[in-house]
């Protein structure tokens, strides 16, 4: 163990077992055998194995159940070295189709050149007593996703980046994934991934990106897109969008406006002309609001026929709850129970949360299953107790999960599996973002 001043401690050592190790985060504990004595190290290790020699830098941690632990920001690895350490890396099982006594037949032929003859020249692994060249290529393969994950890790330790990028960017990218981050620095910054957009650029300038390089006018144009969507603004406009991206490149706006003519023709973004403007989007959020719009007009035009005893049933309603509607709040009902789309809104104190029971009370008198929902926790909340009733969010509606292959958001209530319900009424429909109210329209009947 070593400390500069001001630093943080370093630990060095052989990894002696892999106590826990979560393959989708590359979460790891294990033993790390300093010498004089065994240690905890904890923190996002993907893919290390036994009888690796690892360097760490992180700090002293104690757990409430697992006592002292270091837990590891920096991981520095190096290949086993030596017949020992080589033998035991492979005897560990680290490497798919190895057992003990695999390693002990690949140490006695190859010494310690067994992990490059496995890497580089698993031909002469047939040498071997049962190993087919099939096997020998399956040896192989494996060990090679290894050292593509141990290469990732050393890249993003030499660049000062997150060490749990490296699961995801395996997942998404295979054995490229180097290759890809490589070639597009600008990758990282998206949502799977989550790196910020500046340090991604100074990475990307790091590794000899031209300032005005097309890959990067393009990123930034794409950047400040999604950016934006965090602000409300499903498009900009292109001379927005330009000037924008310009102050945060330092690049000429001509040169962008020849980035928005690639990123257009290979279908990155889309553009139209609204209100005298050139609007830019984003395919998937143009896509998505031309649905809204689609289907909030066909359920606008489609008119119901309301019950014949509409005026009796309101009469109950009113009686029930010891009110009287005034006009417009009986025009909101009774409309209510002859339309498919409803917008109620009005300032505080001109009686929504009036109409809002009346119309639910409506409902149930006409049998309609009805479903309560908002787009946060607290407003769904508040929704439920002004209504008397079970309310929701309209992710928890919609049955939200994650593509195990995409790791995206996904709703299991969808145009194929709509809601079982009549009607749904959402409060606070100005915080729905564009993507989940057209997930919400597709969901119904």
């Amino acid at each position: 163990m070593d400390q500069e001043r001001g630093e943080k401690p370093v630990l060095e050592g052989t990894v002696s077992s892999i106590i826990f190790q979560n393959e989708e985060n590359g979460y790891t504990i294990l033993r790390l055998d300093a010498g004089e004595e065994e240690m905890t190290v904890v923190g996002s290790m993907p893919g290390v194995s036994p009888g690796e020699y690892l360097t760490v830098r992180g700090e002293w941690v104690r757990h409430a159940t697992y006592g002292t632990q270091f837990r590891a920001d920096v991981v520095e690895r190096r290949l086993p070295q030596g017949l020992k350490e080589v033998y035991h890396y492979l005897a560990s099982g680290a490497v798919k189709g190895v057992g003990k006594a695999t390693a002990r037949l690949l140490v006695e032929e190859f010494g310690e050149e067994a992990l490059n003859v496995i890497e580089e020249e698993p031909d002469k692994l047939t040498k071997i007593r049962g190993i087919s060249p099939k096997r020998a290529r399956t040896i192989s393969n494996a060990f090679r996703q290894q050292m593509g994950m141990r290469r990732m890790m050393e890249f993003l330790n030499q660049h000062q980046l997150p060490l749990e990028l490296a699961m995801p960017l395996y997942r998404t990218y295979g054995d490229v994934a180097l290759e890809a981050v490589r070639s597009n620095p600008y990758l990282l910054s998206g949502w799977e991934f989550g790196v910020d957009f500046s340090q991604a650029d100074a990475l990307a300038l790091e590794l000899g990106v031209e300032g005005e390089a097309p890959l990067r006018r393009e990123a930034g144009l794409l950047f400040e897109l999604d950016h934006n969507l965090n602000n409300g603004h499903s498009f900009l406009p292109a001379g927005k969008l330009v000037a924008a991206t310009g102050q945060l490149l330092s690049v000429p706006e001509e040169r962008l406006e020849e980035s928005l003519d690639t990123l257009e023709r290979r279908g990155e973004i889309v553009r139209e002309e609204i209100a005298g403007e050139q609007a830019v989007y984003l395919p998937q959020i143009y896509e998505a609001e031309v649905y809204i719009a689609q289907r909030i007009g066909e359920m606008s035009r489609a008119e119901l026929l309301p019950p014949d005893n509409l005026d009796k049933l309101l009469k109950k309603i009113q009686h029930r709850q010891g009110i009287t509607y005034a006009q417009q709040q009986r025009q909101a009902v009774e409309q209510a129970a002859g339309r498919q789309v409803m917008l109620l809104t009005g300032g505080p104190g001109t009686g929504k949360t009036t109409c809002l029971r009346g119309v639910l009370a409506l409902f149930e008198a006409m049998g309609l299953e009805t479903a309560l929902a908002a787009p946060t926790g607290r407003a769904a909340k508040r929704l439920g107790e002004l209504c008397s009733t079970e309310a929701s969010t309209i992710h928890r509606l919609l049955e939200t999960g994650f593509d195990p292959h995409t790791g995206q958001l996904v709703f299991t209530r969808n145009e194929y599996d709509p809601l079982e319900v009549d009607a749904v009424i959402v409060d606070e429909v100005s915080m729905v973002d564009v993507p989940l109210m057209a997930a919400l329209l597709s969901a119904l009947r």
